[in-house]
């Protein structure tokens, strides 16, 4: 049987991504002594930092008990948890998923989304930029937050739940299309707070007119979050927890750049403060694009979903929230993971008009600078030291 040359595309991409990976697992970093243990298994690897959440929550539920508490004081958390229901900050998609396939069948489950992802990737960018199909999907694959896609965290099930988002917005009339959407911003809404964003492609259903549909999408969006507040009412008996939980994560919030502009004025110049600054200037560069593309109230281009007016105000909404993140000594903390989810970031559009072999010294360039920064990025992870 002869592989499609798309499947042939993705299957080099996710190649790629695991070979970067797999440098990560093997570079000669010693552990640190926050590395956690989970399961005694090689998926320990890919399980660090946040994971320990994910899997206690799907054992416990939110209100973990005091003695379960302890495992995690090893990675700095200050126990008992203030207010208990500390666990509150984090969204129940992965948990549950956790609880129904064990944490190394939900690990699995991240892989085979990750590689449908990449193949959904293609298919949007082959419709608009056929060109840039391959390289796109090469680029994100070997990201600078490829160890996250691997890993036991929320990004792999974002990512994948905006391009079915997109994916069904290229036929919004059609039933299945329109299916796949509903589908996408469930996944999403369900785990991570960031998924809230995904509402502004409910623009799409509102430039076209199409009424219901913009509002069963929007209802589709707050099902999971209103199911999760019901319970958290029901269990912690206040309607803000998670507001409470999520102020105890240090994070506060300045004028947008001003944690780009300290990074670079107060403290020691890092790798990380350069790649952040880099996606933020990837992103504002597409948003540019996005909406000159698709700058007309009146959609001329149904099936245009990646360059679109609604791609450019979702990634605009979590670039301004990435800008205005602040956490004191450390301002730029985390906020690389807000971005990574923001894949039309990586579809190069200044290669456009640039023939096959003037393309390839860039592509190579931006491959070898991201590999090399996630393939680090992950022998940091893999090795319990905190990604940034």
């Amino acid at each position: 049987m002869t592989l499609s040359k798309r499947t042939q595309h993705v299957l080099f991409a996710y190649g790629l991504h695991a070979l970067v990976i797999l440098f990560g697992i093997l570079g000669p970093i010693a552990p640190s002594a926050n590395r956690l243990t989970l399961t005694h298994s090689i998926a320990d690897d890919f399980m660090q930092w946040d994971s320990q959440w994910f899997i206690y929550i799907a054992k416990y539920g939110y209100l973990i008990p005091a003695h379960a508490q302890q495992a995690f004081a090893i990675t700095g958390n200050v126990v008992p948890f203030s207010p208990a229901y500390r666990a509150a900050a984090f969204f129940p998609g992965l948990p549950v998923i956790i609880r129904l396939l064990s944490p190394i069948g939900a690990l699995v489950l991240v892989e085979i989304l990750f590689f449908c992802s990449l193949w959904l990737m293609y298919g949007l960018v082959e419709r608009e930029q056929p060109a840039l199909k391959s390289v796109a999907v090469i680029l994100f694959a070997v990201n600078p937050c490829a160890i996250y896609f691997s890993s036991l965290y929320t990004e792999t099930f974002s990512l994948f739940g905006i391009l079915l988002i997109m994916y069904g917005l290229r036929q919004p009339r059609a039933w299945r299309s329109y299916s796949l959407s509903l589908v996408g911003v469930m996944i999403a809404t369900s785990m991570h707070d960031l998924g809230v964003f995904c509402i502004a492609f409910t623009l799409r259903f509102i430039r076209l007119r199409l009424w219901w549909r913009a509002l069963g999408y929007v209802a589709a969006a707050g099902v999971v979050p209103l199911i999760y507040e019901a319970y958290l009412y029901a269990t912690v008996h206040t309607p803000f927890a998670i507001l409470a939980a999520e102020d105890t994560w240090e994070r506060s919030w300045r004028a947008p750049f001003v944690n780009v502009l300290e990074s670079f004025i107060r403290y020691p110049l890092t790798l990380d403060t350069l790649v952040v600054a880099l996606m933020m200037g990837l992103v504002i560069v597409q948003i540019i694009r996005f909406a000159m593309a698709d700058g007309t109230w009146r959609v001329t281009r149904e099936e245009q979903v990646v360059e679109s007016l609604e791609s450019a105000l979702w990634m605009a909404g979590i670039l301004l929230l990435s800008a205005c993140a602040y956490i004191f000594g450390d301002p730029l903390k985390s906020v690389l993971r807000f971005l990574c989810i923001l894949w039309p970031a990586f579809v190069p559009g200044f290669l456009l008009n640039r023939s096959a072999s003037a393309r390839l010294p860039w592509v190579s360039a931006l491959m070898l600078a991201f590999g090399s920064t996630a393939a680090f990025g992950a022998a940091l992870f893999c090795h319990g030291w905190f990604f940034q």
